[in-house]
């Protein structure tokens, strides 16, 4: 079975899965991705797995083509499962004759290939004709990417990631691909393309090809089919955000906050120039001194606000706010200077 190559992290290939030869095959592959916090995610991949053959199976072997930090493997009822790391399998392989044996042991060395030989427990063997579940859980180290394409991105501090699939006309199953939310976040869809591709042509996938995906607030759920003669390509982009009423409510007060400190010091440099009283005695331009303290009274509630704004704010994905309210400071420190001169 040809593998899949798949990407969660910006510029890191996450595993691959395939399994050895005379071993159960696969029915469905599902990736889920759970945020832990809006920048550290939990990768679990379940394999559904089916013995097609005519003996009880004890253990399974999977391929990957990374390292997979803190890595857990547990079966269908919870139990956590054993596996020989690749020191072991090394051992045995450099004991075997065989050249598929001899290759694999080379991309080994190379730390192209990573093998997990499950151990299955004796009381819960594989039969044949049944169907099993095992997740193999890790965290994600991928550092996510950040652009400046919305408003929205230029005030909040939004982590992007990438998924990626690609899944060749040889491997014989269905996958899904599963992204929750973080606890008190949402998600966003940036961008999402599946395209079915040939030596000389290339198309959509479409809803009668079994593609779906369907993305909410809390999660985004895709559905990538088996084509035959098609390899299907896919790749998506989603942020994480503040939840929508926080992102109004920081925005307008933010916002708020600009336009007044920025009014203040627009009208301020337009009052005229404080003169000496000698050379100025009307009544109307000796209420000038007044105006310039109502000014710098009020700069002065608006740098504490902003003061109050940027101590109190904890939110990773709003302290991008900080710097626009450490802005609405500095206008109004200027304001406070210039209404005293």
């Amino acid at each position: 079975m040809v593998p899949s190559r798949e990407r969660h992290g910006i510029g890191e290939e996450s595993k691959v899965y395939h399994l050895a030869i005379n071993r159960p095959r696969i029915l469905r592959y599902r990736t889920i991705i759970s945020h832990a916090t809006p920048t550290r995610r939990q990768v679990t991949e379940e394999l559904t797995l089916y013995n097609d053959g005519k003996e009880t199976v004890d253990y399974v072997v999977l391929h990957a083509h990374s390292y997979r930090p803190g890595m857990s493997i547990v079966d269908q009822d919870g139990t956590i499962l054993g596996f020989f790391p690749n020191e072991i399998v090394r051992g045995l392989l450099q004991e075997s004759s065989d050249s598929g044996d001899l290759i694999l042991l080379d991309e080994i060395n190379r730390r192209e290939k990573y093998i997990q030989w499950i151990t299955l427990p004796k009381e819960k063997p594989f039969e044949s004709g049944k169907t099993r579940v095992i997740r193999i859980s890790y965290t994600d180290s991928a550092r996510p990417g950040r652009t400046l394409g919305s408003p929205s991105k230029w005030l909040f501090n939004i982590p992007e990631f990438d998924v990626e699939k690609d899944t060749p006309p040889s491997e014989m199953f269905p996958s899904n691909v599963t992204i929750t939310a973080p606890e008190g976040f949402c998600i966003h869809v940036e961008k999402s393309e599946a395209l079915l591709v040939q030596e000389n042509s290339s198309r959509e996938a479409l809803g009668s090809d079994h593609y779906h995906i369907n993305a909410s607030d809390n999660i985004v759920d895709v559905n990538l089919p088996h084509v035959p003669l098609w390899n299907l390509q896919f790749r998506l982009t989603y942020g994480v955000y503040p939840d929508r009423s926080e992102q109004r409510v920081l925005g307008s007060f933010v916002v708020l906050l600009l336009i007044f400190s920025t009014s203040l010091l627009a009208s301020l440099l337009l009052q005229p120039p404080r003169v000496p009283p000698s050379l100025n005695a009307t009544t109307t331009t000796q209420v000038g001194p007044s105006i310039r303290s109502e000014f710098s009274s009020l700069a002065s509630f608006v740098a504490l606000v902003s003061l109050a704004f940027i101590g109190l704010t904890t939110n990773p994905l709003t302290h991008r706010t900080k710097y626009w309210a450490a802005l609405t400071l500095g206008l109004s420190i200027l304001t406070i200077l210039l209404s005293s001169t």
